[in-house]
Parts: structure tokens; C-alpha cells; sequence
């Protein structure tokens, strides 16, 4: 073999050897495409049944939320940066720009008794939360004579409190609806009543309790007044004759008592100076009757027995 055969072998060699080594590195290329292949299509069959599971989730709770959404009529929002108008608490009642006769906030034109009558569209009032839930406020009733195109009144229908009225925080937005569901709006209805009981039983009990007060009051004043009686007052005119105004009635007894057990005092100290006196003059009388009845019997001039009557002291 001359020397480009082997020349010619050698490269044949080593373009074997090349394309062992690419065939080698291309069938792991293959496989591992392969492998990503498979991957890929079972992670899309995965991600296809995922997304037609969220559709028929999706398609559920868009029926479940339009179930829900029957019988709460129309509905109007308006956020806390104003971009749909403003509310504005004035007293009790709200006033609304934004929302009027040209958003469906409309009057209702009823016959009654032959009678045609106006009634006032109702509204009701629900606090947006940061949370992005709602409270509900209440039942309103939009002010005929201020029901504008673009802004309205609205008017609560139960009597509201000064303490209810400062739980209400209308910066965050608030969402009104012309209708609630019937079992809701029974149920508010019950609560509403149950609140104006409350109140009432509240100002009976408050005005019960300030009538204990005065009462109460007026006791202890004329308890003061019977023990300054009894016991004396300071402040009392100094009257001679009316001692107990100032001393008062235990101290003018006392006092009375005291000149009385004295006087009694004096007065036995005169009856014993009485019957002492008594019992000396009778010891005299004695004495001269017995001196007299010592004199002679001839004696010239007639002698007379001294008698003296005995008086009780």
C-alpha cells in the first residue's frame, strides 16, 4: 500500500472514530430532548385539565355569585379615591355626589286608593373594609325634594344614635344597593326593633334612676335637716328663748334635764333647810312650855301657858 492509501485510511479512521463520537453525543441529545418532549407534553396535559378544572370553577362561582346577586337590585360604588364621587356625612343623613336620577336612582310612581303617590327610592348603605369585605350601615330613603341628577340625599329610616353614627368611617368607600334579599332585610328589620326597645327600656330605666337620684337627694337633705334638729346647727341664729335651733333637740333636752334635776336639787336642799327649821322651832317651844310650867302657882300675876300651834312644814 503506497503512502496516500494509508494517508487515505487514517483519515477514514479517524472519520469513523468522529462520527462514533457525534453519533454517541446526538443519541444523548436525542434522548434528552426526548425526555424533555414527554415532560412537557404531560406537564401541558397536566396545565390543560388544570385550566378547564378553573374554567368550570370560574363558570360555577360567576352562576353561584350571580345566584347570590338576585335580589339586591342595582348596585353603585363609589371608592375611597373619588374617582365615582363623594359621600358626605351630614348629621344622620348622607350626602351623595355622583349618584342620582341619571345612575337609575329613581322615584316610583304607585296608585294607591286611587291616588297617585311618589315614593322615595330606598338605598342601602354598606361601609367598604381595608379588608375588602363590607359592613352594612342601614336602610335609607333618598330626599325627594334634593334628588338631582348627579347627587342625592339620603335619609335613614330607623332613629340612628350619636354613638352609631361614630362607628361609621365612610373614608374607605362604601358600595349601595337598591334592594336586599327579603330574609336579610327581616332580619335587620328584627335587630332595628330590638335596638329601639333597647333604647326605650334604657330611657325608662335612665329616667327611673334619676328619679331615684332626687329622691335619694331629697332624703338626705331632709336627713341633714332632721339631724341638724337633733344634733344643732352652727350656722343657726342664736335665739334665747329657741335654744335647740342652734344646739339642737339632744342638747337642749340635756340641757333642760340638767336645770331640772338641779332645780330639784335646790328644791330638796330648801325642804331639808325647811324641816330643820320646823323641828328647831318646835325643840323651842318645848323648852318655853316647859320653862313656863316651872313657874310658881301663887305667883300674884296670872300666867298663861304658852300653847303654840304645830304647823307641817
Amino acid at each position: 500500500m503506497n503512502t496516500l492509501g494509508k494517508v487515505c485510511a487514517g483519515l477514514t479512521i479517524v472519520a469513523m472514530c468522529g462520527w462514533v463520537y457525534l453519533g454517541g453525543r446526538l443519541g444523548k441529545t436525542a434522548n434528552d430532548w426526548s425526555v424533555k418532549l414527554r415532560d412537557a407534553k404531560a406537564a401541558t396535559q397536566k396545565a390543560v385539565a388544570e385550566h378547564e378544572k378553573s374554567e368550570l370553577e370560574l363558570s360555577t362561582a360567576q352562576s353561584e355569585l350571580a345566584r347570590l346577586k338576585l335580589g339586591w337590585g342595582f348596585e353603585w360604588t363609589l371608592p375611597a379615591d373619588g374617582s365615582k364621587g363623594s359621600i358626605q356625612l351630614v348629621g344622620s343623613n348622607l350626602a351623595v355626589s355622583g349618584i342620582g336620577t341619571e345612575s337609575g336612582l329613581q322615584a316610583r310612581q304607585v296608585t294607591s286608593e286611587g291616588k297617585e303617590e311618589t315614593l322615595a327610592p330606598t338605598v342601602h348603605v354598606f361601609q367598604l373594609t381595608a379588608e375588602g369585605g363590607s359592613r352594612y350601615l342601614g336602610e335609607f330613603l333618598a330626599d325627594l325634594d334634593q334628588l338631582a341628577p348627579n347627587s342625592s340625599v339620603l335619609r335613614p329610616t330607623w332613629a340612628v344614635t350619636a354613638q352609631e353614627i361614630g362607628t361609621w368611617n365612610l373614608t374607605s368607600g362604601v358600595r349601595l344597593r337598591s334592594l336586599i334579599p327579603g330574609a336579610g332585610r327581616i332580619q335587620v328589620e328584627g335587630l332595628n326593633q330590638s335596638l329601639q326597645r333597647l333604647r326605650e327600656h334604657y330611657a325608662v330605666t335612665d329616667n327611673n334612676v334619676n328619679n331615684q337620684m332626687a329622691l335619694l337627694k331629697a332624703a338626705e337633705n331632709q336627713l341633714a335637716g332632721r339631724k341638724a334638729e337633733l344634733l344643732g346647727n352652727p350656722e343657726a341664729a342664736d335665739l334665747k328663748d329657741r335654744p335647740e335651733f342652734k344646739v339642737g333637740l339632744v342638747q337642749a333636752l340635756q340641757d333642760i334635764e340638767e336645770a331640772r334635776n338641779q332645780l330639784q336639787v335646790d328644791v330638796d336642799d330648801l325642804r331639808r333647810m325647811v324641816l330643820e327649821a320646823t323641828e328647831a322651832r318646835n325643840r323651842l317651844v318645848a323648852d318655853l312650855n316647859e320653862l313656863a310650867s316651872r313657874l310658881p302657882k301663887d305667883d300674884s300675876r296670872l300666867t298663861k301657858k304658852v300653847s303654840v300651834t304645830k304647823k307641817s312644814p
